[in-house]
C-alpha cells in the first residue's frame, strides 16, 4: 500500500514504522522514539547503528569546515557521512527522492533509515518486492523522478581525514 507524505508523517508520529523509497534502496523508517521496533522488524542486532536521514545541512551543528564542504558537495546524493556529532560516531545522509524530502520537511527532525531487508538478505530494490517482504508496512509513494541506483549507499567516515568504508 502506497501512502502519500502527509499519511505516512501520520503513521510516523503515531509510532510505526513505514517503508521509504530511496534514491538507493528501499528503506525501513522509523522515528527515534520507534526505533526499537525498526530493529525487531529487520531482525537488526542493535549493535548496529542506523543512519539518521535529515532535509538539511542547516538540521546538524556542525564547525568543521572541512565536513561541510564535504556535506554541500555529496548531499542530496547516495553518500552516508559518519562522524563525531556530539561526541558519539553517528551517520547522516541527505537522499536524493523528492518524496522523502518533503517527509523529512514535515517531520523537522531526522528519520532513522535502514535498508528494507531482513538482516544478512540482499537489499529491496523495486516496490513489488517490498510489499511482498512486508506487507503490512505502509510504502511512501515514489516519485517518478527517482534516479535509483539500486547500490547502497556509499559510506565515508570523517576523523580529520574521510575513509571510505562502502
Amino acid at each position: 500500500m502506497q501512502l502519500n507524505c502527509q499519511d505516512i508523517y501520520g503513521k510516523l508520529i503515531n509510532g510505526n514504522v513505514v517503508g521509504v523509497p530511496t534514491d538507493t534502496v528501499y528503506g525501513l523508517a522509523s522515528l527515534k522514539n520507534s526505533i526499537d521496533q525498526l530493529y525487531i522488524i529487520k531482525k537488526r542486532d542493535k549493535s548496529k547503528k542506523i543512519v539518521q536521514f535529515i532535509a538539511s545541512c542547516n538540521q546538524l551543528d556542525v564547525k568543521d569546515q572541512k565536513l561541510i564542504n564535504k556535506m554541500h558537495q555529496v548531499w542530496p546524493g547516495n553518500v552516508t557521512l559518519i562522524f563525531n556529532y556530539h561526541n558519539e560516531m553517528t551517520s547522516f545522509r541527505i537522499p536524493d527522492e523528492d518524496n522523502i524530502l518533503s517527509l523529512l520537511n514535515l517531520l523537522n527532525e531526522p528519520l532513522f533509515v535502514t535498508s528494507a531487508n531482513l538482516s544478512g538478505l540482499p537489499e529491496i530494490t523495486t516496490k513489488e518486492e517490498f510489499e511482498l517482504v512486508f506487507p503490512n508496512i505502509p510504502l511512501l509513494k515514489e516519485d517518478i523522478k527517482t534516479k535509483k541506483s539500486n547500490k547502497p549507499s556509499k559510506i565515508y567516515q570523517y576523523k580529520n581525514e574521510f575513509e571510505r568504508l562502502r
